[in-house]
């Protein structure tokens, strides 16, 4: 009873929290924007799913928004969820885009290690790859490629939606590089969709979309990985962070695999 009075006192203090002070916020304002352009009013959305489940992930993003914009660190708190947002994004991102010669309206395709190739692997991926199979266990067995199609694409505009919704925030936070052309938002989308392709090209038996042998494909791929890092560490400018450190990493990592692998090799264990 006593904690069902509290609780009911502290959505009603809530409640009349200044509406007007909280919505002129830039953080706000930007989301409720961004929700509008990328989900609620976003006529591809509006054709695939239920005017209920619009509103159900409109209050989601909403919240989301509240919760970045007041948390103690909003620009790390944003750039967390959007990194968690872009590796999932890229997972379906690559599996939607046609080959040539038809268009590519990402625009992704043609750059290093997007080929646009895995779309005719649908059916195959969603038996194969572990992530993939979870998600398609939630839905009917697909009998087909297309039966893989609709439900990866209906995922794929949820998640398209947050991870918008979340990229525009950063203006709010001046995480944005305001020299023209030079913004990592779309440089982060790229890297780890040419990411994603190469972990599902090597599981399908596929020649890596890198040129160069198989060593330096896996070094460039790598490295198109550790972007996430970079967002995260929080430096000013991760695209930046990633051209003048990831070279290094990875030579460590493949120092670190070759001792291993001999390590294993001699029947020893590795320090």
């Amino acid at each position: 009873m006593y904690k069902a009075l509290l609780w009911n006192l502290a959505k009603k203090l809530v409640a009349d929290l200044d509406v007007h002070q909280t919505s002129e916020m830039p953080a706000i304002q930007i989301g409720r924007e961004a929700i509008e352009t990328y989900w609620t009013g976003n006529h591809e959305v509006l054709n695939l799913f239920s005017n209920h489940f619009i509103k159900h992930h409109a209050v989601e993003m909403r919240e989301e928004v509240l919760k970045v914009a007041f948390s103690p660190d909003p620009r790390m708190a944003n750039r967390e969820r959007l990194t968690s947002c872009v590796i999932e994004f890229a997972q379906f991102q690559v599996l939607l885009i046609d080959p040539p010669p038809a268009e590519d309206p990402t625009g992704l395709r043609g750059q290093p290690g997007i080929t646009g190739e895995l779309r005719a692997h649908l059916l195959e991926l969603a038996q194969k790859d572990k992530g993939l199979r979870e998600f398609m266990h939630a839905f009917p067995a697909p009998k087909n490629a297309d039966d893989v199609w609709t439900t990866v694409l209906g995922r794929y505009r949820v998640v398209a939606a947050w991870t918008h919704v979340y990229h525009m925030l950063r203006f709010a936070f001046d995480d944005v590089n305001h020299a023209e052309g030079k913004d990592w938002f779309n440089p982060f989308v790229a890297a780890m969709c040419a990411w994603q392709e190469y972990e599902y090209r090597e599981l399908l038996g596929m020649p890596p979309a890198f040129e160069g042998p198989k060593t330096e494909a896996w070094k460039k791929a790598v490295k198109m990985s550790y972007f996430s890092d970079f967002v995260l560490e929080g430096g000013r400018f991760p695209d930046l962070e990633r051209c003048e450190r990831s070279e290094a990493m990875v030579e460590d990592s493949f120092a670190e695999t070759i001792r291993k692998k001999l390590f294993e090799r001699a029947g020893g264990v590795p320090d």
